[in-house]
This record gives structure tokens, C-alpha cells and sequence, in this order.
């Protein structure tokens, strides 16, 4: 994980850190970490579906003390990645229950 990190520290640069400054701007970040939370909890239990939205959220939460909004939109990109994998999934489950009655 640590390599990781240090990785995003490298890449990192002060991209459009005004945004970060904007009261609005991080509301509208508060809402995405707030769904990527609830989407990460109502994930199907032991199914590691919820650690995609999770690590989205960490993302966007490096690219806020890194002052980078493109990793911002790469941790927000990763979550709903994570959160559409849980909704196909959960479909899929569902379909199949539905067809076995």
C-alpha cells in the first residue's frame, strides 16, 4: 500500500488545486465520499465487491491532501466503476433468483 501511495505522490502535481478551495466544490466532494461509503456498506457481504467503491474513496481522499483534482476524478472514476460492478452484479443475482421460482 505504501508503494502505492508513493507512487501518487510522484505523479502528483497541484493540478487546479483553486477547485479544492471552493466551498461548493467540496460539498459536492463530501456527497461523492458520503456515496461511495453507502455504496461500499450495501454491497453484498463476502463478495469483495465493496472494496472497489472503498478504494475509490481513498483515491479521492489522496487526491485531496495532494491538492490534485485529476486524482480526484481518478478515485471518483474507480468508484463508480465499483458502484456500476455492484449494481450489474446485484441485477444478475437477482435475475437469477427470480428465474429459479
Amino acid at each position: 500500500m505504501v508503494r502505492r501511495i508513493r507512487w501518487f505522490e510522484r505523479f502528483s502535481r497541484r493540478r487546479w488545486a483553486g477547485l479544492l478551495e471552493q466551498r461548493w466544490f467540496l460539498r459536492l466532494v463530501g456527497l461523492i465520499v458520503i456515496a461511495l461509503s453507502v455504496a461500499a456498506a450495501l454491497a453484498p457481504p463476502f463478495s469483495g465487491l465493496d472494496t472497489i467503491p472503498a478504494l475509490g474513496a481513498v483515491v479521492v481522499a489522496l487526491g485531496i491532501i495532494l491538492d490534485d483534482v485529476l486524482i480526484l476524478g481518478m478515485g471518483v472514476l474507480i468508484g463508480a466503476g465499483g458502484v456500476a460492478l455492484i449494481l450489474t452484479v446485484g441485477a444478475l443475482v437477482v435475475r437469477f433468483i427470480r428465474g429459479l421460482f
